[in-house]
């Protein structure tokens, strides 16, 4: 698996799993994220803005350790799982982290350059409300959930259980205390704003909701054919992101039986609870010290 040449979203918009069709949830997180947005534009220089570029974006990408799976991550080492999951050992834990705080790091340095003096970055990124590494909400969820699909393909024999133990994703979820640090670490920017907000799990609900509404409490499933819908929602979201690195590394052939799996299993958990797990969402408003 080659993370620049299979890294990429299902653009077709005609495709049932195209990421077109199934981006709500990201959708939610940039509206999620539109005051912050607008702060930074309106504080950015009187200079002419089409001049200039005062405000960069950055949307849904940091978190993915910018295409890089831990270095020295050996694939035994995080047996059965493919992100740090509940059985995942410190040592990977550390791992991750240490690979996040590299490529987060470098990343700063370079876009900090590009930034002119008075202008603002603004990051968006999935991350977590706690200082537990395996507490990131929804997204700890899906991924735990995933990572059951593939144990269960591999007990059927559709899945090699050594193919599974080498597939690790580029995934790590910061909190905004560890965001916090690595700013101050990097001495060349300062924090004009950080928010963390929880978007709420069903990626159906509230398409025209106003920002504040993006960011509510998670949404109650009703009823067993409702959760079913969720986990069938759930799972082609999923596959629209995901499909290109499990096809790579798997094989095209297991994608539909996969996702059903995990669409199966997703019912299952959020029928057996009160509510979803909420999504949390970090927004990142920067500008250099220059």
């Amino acid at each position: 698996m080659k993370i620049e040449r299979d890294f990429h979203m299902t653009n077709d918009g005609d495709d049932e799993f195209s990421y077109a069709k199934n981006s709500m949830m990201q959708r939610k997180a940039i509206l999620a994220a539109k005051p912050t947005v607008k702060e930074a534009i309106s504080k950015r220089p009187s200079l002419p803005f089409l001049h200039e570029p005062h405000v960069a974006l950055s949307d849904h990408q940091p978190h993915w350790s910018f295409g890089q799976v831990p270095e020295n991550l050996d694939g035994i080492m995080n047996e059965a799982n493919i992100h740090i999951g509940l059985t995942t050992p410190p040592l990977v834990t550390k791992l991750y982290q240490n690979q996040f705080k590299k490529d987060f790091s470098r990343f700063l340095q370079m876009r900090c350059k590009e930034i002119v003096p008075g202008g603002r970055m603004v990051l968006t990124m999935l991350g977590r409300n706690s200082t537990d590494v395996f507490s990131a909400g929804g997204t700890t969820m899906a991924f735990e959930l995933l990572s059951q699909g593939l144990q269960t393909l591999v007990a059927e024999d559709c899945v090699e259980k050594e193919k599974l133990d080498s597939f690790n994703l580029p995934l790590y979820c910061p909190s905004v205390d560890e965001l916090k640090e690595l700013v101050w670490q990097n001495e060349l920017l300062d924090i004009t704003d950080i928010r963390l907000f929880e978007i709420n799990g069903n990626p159906n609900g509230g398409s025209d909701q106003s920002a504040e509404d993006a960011a509510a409490a998670p949404v109650i499933i009703h009823g067993a054919a409702a959760a079913e819908a969720a986990g069938k929602t759930i799972s082609t979201s999923l596959r629209a992101v995901k499909e290109p690195l499990i096809a790579s590394h798997f094989g095209e052939s297991i994608l539909d039986k996969l996702f059903a799996v995990f669409a199966r299993y997703f019912t299952n958990c959020i029928e057996s609870e009160v509510e979803k797990s909420p999504v949390p969402v970090i927004t990142l408003s920067l500008q250099p010290k220059h």
